[in-house]
């Protein structure tokens, strides 16, 4: 699987099933779950790469490839000058729509 993939992956899962802050991943009551379990209904952006890809902290897999071109993304348009994707999908004011907008912009 491409790292494109991945994204383009996240973004649908973000899309369709709900977005989150300070959680990988949140069930129907708001609690936090595991984003493979199969009560997550929101995401945050994290999470939905989780969901997408997998969680392997392996360096050379498309999931842990799609956070470093976020990463890198977001340093370079000074979105995030903490180089966190946490820290910016936890932002206030942060937005699903905007999130899911910078993971499509990086879906080529």
């Amino acid at each position: 699987m491409s790292t494109d993939i991945v994204l383009d992956k996240a973004w649908k899962v973000l899309e369709q099933k709900g977005w989150c802050k300070s959680h990988y991943a949140l069930d129907a009551d708001k609690k936090s779950v595991d984003p493979h379990d199969p009560s997550a209904c929101s995401f945050c952006t994290v999470g939905a790469i989780m969901r997408a890809y997998g969680d392997d902290d392996d360096t050379n897999t498309p999931g842990v490839k799609a956070r470093i071109k976020l990463i890198e993304y977001l340093q370079k348009s000074s979105k995030n000058v903490a180089g966190s994707i946490t820290v910016w999908n936890d932002n206030k004011g942060q937005t699903k729509k905007q999130v899911i907008s910078v993971l499509k912009e990086l879906d080529i």
